[in-house]
């Protein structure tokens, strides 16, 4: 299953990385949130990215998103409006986020 992950979370995305169940073709984060460690693991996994600075980018970020329906996002910068998410039919919901997020933390701690 191909997502994008929208965050700054370094564990989130190692263990998205690691999980057969996902395909990461696509990372978003802002620069200033993430380390040189976060910037490796984008580089190792050769992951298609997207830096987004402020507001002003959220058009060419969704440009960027163009064709990805899966989207993760956990500790972002930005909130991003309602009315591009609808315009552009995405489907983001936290629920659903927390809940893969447990269950990727129970899954690795089990295995």
């Amino acid at each position: 299953m191909d997502i994008a992950y929208i965050g700054y979370s370094k564990v989130l995305l190692e263990q998205l990385l690691k999980n057969d169940l996902y395909n990461v073709k696509k990372v978003v984060y802002v620069p200033h949130r993430v380390n040189e460690r976060y910037r490796n693991i984008l580089t190792e996994s050769k992951v298609d990215c997207f830096e987004i600075n402020n507001k002003n980018q959220m058009d060419a970020l969704f440009e960027f998103l163009d064709g990805i329906t899966i989207i993760i996002m956990y500790k972002f910068e930005f909130i991003i409006p309602q009315n591009i998410l609808t315009q552009n039919e995405f489907l983001i919901s936290m629920v659903v986020i927390y809940v893969l997020i447990v269950v990727l933390m129970l899954w690795f701690v089990l295995y």
